[in-house]
């Protein structure tokens, strides 16, 4: 019937709503009935439920039945009218699928239900984003900093070089003085040295 119901109406309309239902008249009674198909389809949401009178009602009150009958100037009690104001598209937002013999408070908390695994959803689902962006910033940070390094390590490595090659004519010029002082008999206390030492 539900199904026949949606093809019929659509979403949006109270008619095919799990949160349409029977307010008692008596504003000390606080229950709340579920809209038969059969009062949904004829528009006769005002009936007896044991002692107690009823009018249409939204569960979650985003329609006011009452003011609205009231404006066209008639009462719940006229079925045609309240049957045009249930199947008005009013494209309404948290509209939810009505299932028979489910009273309007059920719809309501399977609504919420589905609406807080909805909300943790999404939340997860932005989560994951945001780690997935950090991710990947953090992995271009880490290449930004690899470089600097690795550019350090060169330059390092460049300067060990040039050391270890300056070192290395040190000790040629070292050994080749000693080899040419050998070969020409300088000794370190030659009056050769004294010269080049003033």
């Amino acid at each position: 019937m539900a199904i026949w119901r949606e093809e019929t109406y659509g979403t949006g309309r109270c008619i095919n709503c799990g949160f349409l239902g029977k307010r008692p008249t008596d504003s000390a009674v606080s229950e709340c009935y579920e809209a038969t198909a059969v009062e949904r389809d004829s528009g006769t949401l005002t009936s007896k439920e044991g002692y107690v009178y009823t009018r249409p009602w939204c569960f979650i009150d985003k329609v006011r039945f009452y003011e609205e009958l009231e404006a066209l100037g008639t009462s719940a009690g006229d079925s045609q009218k309240v049957r045009d104001l249930l199947e008005y598209d009013r494209k309404c937002d948290p509209w939810y699928r009505w299932r028979e013999f489910v009273s309007p408070k059920e719809h309501y908390e399977e609504y919420m239900m589905l609406q807080t695994e909805n909300s943790r959803k999404e939340f997860e689902q932005t989560m994951e984003s945001k780690r997935q962006e950090f991710e990947l910033r953090l992995e271009e940070l880490n290449k930004e900093e690899r470089k600097r390094t690795n550019t350090i390590m060169i330059w390092l490595a460049i300067a060990a070089i040039m050391f270890a090659f300056a070192e290395v004519m040190a000790a040629f010029v070292g050994i080749a003085a000693a080899i040419i002082g050998g070969i020409l008999g300088i000794t370190p206390d030659s009056w050769i040295l004294e010269w080049f030492r003033k």
